[in-house]
């Protein structure tokens, strides 16, 4: 009777023990499998994507400079007709100028801009397709794409989406564990079609795994700038800041006013350290060379020959420091996010604050 007694005590305790510790693991084992999901990379979408591609151009020929000549005075008269509604006109001068120079990207531009007033789609998307091969940087180039996904029917691929196919084996790689040709493929599907925010971050994530952070930081920074809406934007750009690749962004007029007031402060403010030291070695090192004395024996008397060319020196490094370090901070402005850090005494200890702004 002992026995069987504590047979099933043990048995009971052994059950017991078993339940609590499944209750102690369990919100674990959650959060656990919450991490891993949201590491994965993004899967991108289950079916080839509806994207309005520009056909091939063929390559514009060199025209005359007499030519271009009377296709810039023609785009004038064309312009003049679009502002007084005469549309009719307006393309049909517009289409001579093309024909005179058609590697002027603005005539392209004017041209779609008629076709898209006298709402003929077709011919507005192929003249802002021929925009976009002649200007493919120029600051309308966004403005054109969205134009274009807005006027052309909306179609999809249905034989191959080939930068989708090649996405996808980068994914199947990462789960393979074959980081080096997952890279590979991101980076082609991202030749394939340059502003697919996914891409990036996908390449990122593979970049920051094989150690490279610092093209893994530009990649994190392109989805952000392509995918201005994303959920995870908070995340992901407070992931930049915590491995210090943040896009961070610096006012002009303070890092000015540092530059100037002490050397290589600007670049510090910047952060961009081995400026500012670089600059304080230039800046010292001239100075040193200004108040560098010579005793002549007959007369006896002391100069400084090298004070002219030493303060000059010292002068320009720390102007051209001040400078360097503004411009800057002023390119940081555009389209970036400061990322702000502060810490706050709380209750119970020190509160550690994140802040995003504009």
């Amino acid at each position: 009777m002992t026995t069987r007694s504590s047979s099933i005590f043990s048995y009971r305790g052994v059950l017991s023990g078993a339940i609590v510790t499944l209750l102690m693991i369990a919100p674990i084992v959650g959060r656990a499998q919450e991490t891993v999901t949201r590491e994965l990379i993004k899967p991108g979408p289950a079916e080839p994507r509806p994207r309005p591609v520009c056909g091939a151009v063929r390559p514009s020929e060199t025209p005359t400079a007499a030519n271009r000549e009377r296709a810039r005075d023609a785009s004038q008269r064309g312009q003049q007709a679009a502002l007084l509604g005469d549309g009719a006109t307006a393309i049909r001068i517009l289409r001579d100028a093309a024909t005179l120079d058609p590697t002027a990207s603005d005539v392209a531009f004017q041209l779609a801009s008629a076709y898209e007033t006298a709402k003929d789609s077709e011919n507005a998307v192929k003249e802002y397709c021929r925009f976009l091969s002649l200007a493919p940087t120029s600051p309308e180039a966004r403005t054109v794409v969205d134009k274009i996904r807005i006027l052309s029917p909306p179609r999809i691929e249905q034989v191959i989406d080939l930068p989708l196919a090649v996405f996808r084996s980068g994914i199947a790689a990462y789960r393979r564990g074959e980081l080096s040709t997952a890279d590979s493929a991101f980076s082609a599907a991202i030749l394939g079609d340059s502003a697919w925010a996914d891409a990036y971050y996908n390449r990122g994530r593979v970049r920051l795994l094989l150690g490279d952070r610092q093209h893994a930081g530009a990649d994190f920074a392109a989805y952000l700038r392509l995918n201005p809406e994303a959920r995870d934007r908070l995340d992901v750009s407070n992931e930049l800041a915590t491995l210090g690749l943040g896009a961070y962004s610096f006012s002009p007029l303070p890092t000015l006013a540092w530059g100037i007031l002490i050397p290589g402060a600007g670049e510090f403010y910047t952060h961009r350290p081995v400026r500012g030291i670089l600059t304080l070695l230039g800046v010292g090192g001239s100075g040193f060379m200004a108040f560098m004395e010579r005793t002549t024996v007959s007369p006896r008397r002391t100069e400084r020959p090298y004070l002219i060319a030493g303060a000059a020196a010292a002068g320009a490094v720390w102007l051209i420091s001040a400078l360097d370090a503004t411009i800057y901070a002023r390119s940081t402005v555009d389209d970036q996010r400061r990322v702000a850090f502060m810490v706050t005494p709380g209750t119970s200890g020190l509160v550690a604050q994140v802040s995003l702004s504009r």
